[in-house]
Formats: C-alpha cells, sequence, structure tokens
C-alpha cells in the first residue's frame, strides 16, 4: 500500500496530525489476477436482478468494473439502437401511412372524376335512347298507318275492279253535283264502258240517272274511275285521283318523325 504526499514518499501508517493536510490521493495496487469465479459468480446474479454490490476496491481488482462498464455501455448502445430502431420505424410508418392516405385521396380524386364523366356520358346515352324510343314508336306508327292505308287503298281497286255496282254508285254521286239542264258526258275505263251502256236500257227508274250520261271509253282511266264532263266544268273522279286526295287528308295527322328515324 502506498501513500503519496507533495514529493515525499513514506511507508507505514501517516501520522493523523499531518493527514488531513496531506494525503492528496490513494491509488490502490492492482494485481493482474483475471477475472476469477466468484467474480463471474457476481456477475451473474446481478445479471438476474440481485442488488448485492462489491466492494469498489475488490470490483477494480477483479476486473469487475471494466466488466460492468462494459456492460452498461454494451446496454446504452443496445438501447439507444433499439430506440434509433423505433424511430425509423416509427418514421417509416408514418411516412408509409401518409403516402398511402395521399395515394388512396388521389387515386379517390382521379377516380371520381373518371366516374362522374362516365355517368355524365351515361345520362346522355340513356337521354339519348328514350328519345330514339319516342322517335322509333312515333315512326312505327307512322309506318303502320302508311302500310295500312296502302292495304286499304289495294283492297279498293280490287273491289272497284271487280264490282260495277260500285261504280254505278259513283256514277250516281258525280251525276248529283250536277244541274238537270246539263250535258253530262263521263269518260269511264274500256273494261267498264260496254257494262254502263248495256245499263242504259234498264227501265228501272234507279237507272234513269243514267239515261242522261253519254259515256265515252278511255284507256287511260282504270276501272272504278271515271271524268265527269258538264256545261260548267270538270269533275276528276280517277281512282287514283280520289285515292290521292285522301292520303292528303290522313297523312296530315299521322305523327312526324325525323329523317334520321325513318332512314
Amino acid at each position: 500500500m502506498q501513500w503519496s504526499n507533495s514529493g515525499r514518499v513514506a511507508k507505514g501508517i501517516l501520522p493523523a496530525e499531518t493527514a488531513s493536510e496531506t494525503v492528496l490521493d490513494f491509488v490502490p495496487m492492482r494485481f493482474d489476477l483475471g477475472t476469477p469465479e466468484q467474480a463471474l459468480n457476481y456477475l451473474a446474479e446481478k445479471k438476474k436482478g440481485s442488488n448485492f454490490r462489491m466492494n469498489d476496491a475488490v470490483r477494480i481488482q477483479t476486473g469487475i468494473d471494466q466488466v460492468e462498464q462494459s456492460t452498461e455501455e454494451q446496454k446504452v448502445e443496445e438501447a439507444a439502437l433499439e430506440k434509433l430502431k423505433d424511430i425509423q420505424e416509427g418514421a417509416y410508418q408514418e411516412a408509409y401511412t401518409m403516402g398511402l392516405e395521399e395515394g388512396r385521396k388521389a387515386a379517390f380524386e382521379k377516380f371520381s372524376a373518371e366516374i362522374a364523366e362516365k355517368m355524365e356520358g351515361l345520362d346522355q346515352l340513356l337521354n339519348t335512347i328514350k328519345g330514339l324510343k319516342t322517335e322509333m314508336v312515333s315512326f312505327n306508327e307512322s309506318h303502320l298507318i302508311q302500310l295500312v292505308f296502302r292495304m286499304a287503298e289495294r283492297l279498293a281497286r280490287t273491289e272497284l275492279e271487280q264490282n260495277n255496282e260500285a261504280m254505278v254508285q259513283v256514277l250516281r254521286d258525280a251525276v248529283s253535283l250536277s244541274q238537270d239542264e246539263e250535258e253530262i258526258t263521263v269518260q269511264v275505263s274500256a273494261q267498264q264502258f260496254e257494262f254502263l251502256e248495256e245499263l242504259k236500257k234498264e227501265t228501272g227508274r234507279e237507272f234513269d240517272f243514267i239515261k242522261r250520261i253519254q259515256f265515252e271509253p278511255s284507256a287511260e282511266l282504270s276501272p272504278g274511275g271515271c271524268i265527269v264532263e258538264t256545261n260548267y266544268g270538270e269533275v276528276d273522279a280517277r281512282l287514283e285521283q280520289r285515292v290521292e286526295q285522301l292520303w292528303t287528308i290522313v297523312s296530315e295527322n299521322v305523327p312526324k318523325v325525323k329523317e334520321r328515324a325513318a332512314g
């Protein structure tokens, strides 16, 4: 054991009257004995949580203080690394969450705009289809009316060509429009001319109006039609003319359709 003062080294016990003034430092002598098994056991017990604390001089001599210091530094370093890891993971998770949220927001805004645009296009398409449906109904109605009219025209032509009594009624209506003193000439088809001449020979009162008529055959007239000529004018009762007049009246009430639908 060594005691040191200002430049003077003494061995043995320092006198009490000078100890408080001359003792400056105590440096215990170290013996390099390695870390004994008892010291290792001490460290093992400390690691398990033991509250026992070894004397400082013994700790220094056995190297326990360096082991504990190294252990504490290692613990601090590990704690610092763990804390840094937590900070890095937290920052990464926060950045990931922010990026994910921003990505969702950007995607939502992008797709919302696309969906709104497509919905607007769909509305326009539905309105167009609705308009086409209305046009198609009108077109079909107009087409059906034309079809029915043409079928009726064909049936009427067939009836007038085959039924001479219908021709008699046409003549009766035409003559009723003229004055009694008028001279009446009626152009008829060649197919019905002979029939009407034979009819003038009938003695019944119902055919007296025919006796006033002078018939003339015309190759330009179809059966069922005639042209009535009087002193005051002419009445065109050709079948084609009457059909055209009738269609003019009917077509005024046919639903009008656009050329796009009709085409």
